[in-house]
């Protein structure tokens, strides 16, 4: 992403907040962690990280991110949300332009980088995941 480009998303970075905050609270809540309140907490940071990563200029690979097996981590809402509210950052800094879409490719990878991360990390900690639950369930002991 140019430096013109980056720069005019970071200036619109206050509006690109309360926008995605918005759509974050009017997405469906999948479980108590996901709560709105919770998470708005998070999204400073989450900019930051992106902004990092979009001005590291290294070659970006687009990779899958892997599916949560329970489809309850809190983070899946959060960055989907945050991935449309860069898109509409991107066209509002655009002014009218058709935005480039290498810029655009560069804002998902980036997001893509920090959203798998982030959500790997979560899904490594659940008690729903395959990996932690291999174990049969006690047996009831009789009395």
């Amino acid at each position: 992403m140019d430096e013109r480009s980056l720069s005019s998303l970071q200036a619109h970075r206050p509006t690109l907040r309360t926008k995605w905050e918005a759509r974050l609270r009017a997405a469906p809540v999948t479980s108590p962690l996901a709560n709105p309140d919770s998470l708005v907490h998070l999204m400073e940071w989450t900019l930051d990280q992106v902004f990092r990563e979009l001005a590291a200029h290294h070659v970006r690979r687009k990779t899958p991110r892997p599916p949560c097996p329970c489809g309850l981590n809190p983070l899946i809402a959060y960055f989907a949300t945050a991935k449309v509210s860069l898109h509409e950052a991107m066209e509002i800094c655009a002014g009218g332009k058709p935005l480039q879409p290498a810029d655009a490719e560069e804002m998902e990878q980036a997001l893509e980088i920090v959203s798998r991360r982030e959500i790997e990390t979560f899904c490594a900690l659940c008690l729903h995941n395959d990996q932690r639950n291999r174990h049969e369930p006690h047996a009831a002991v009789s009395p």
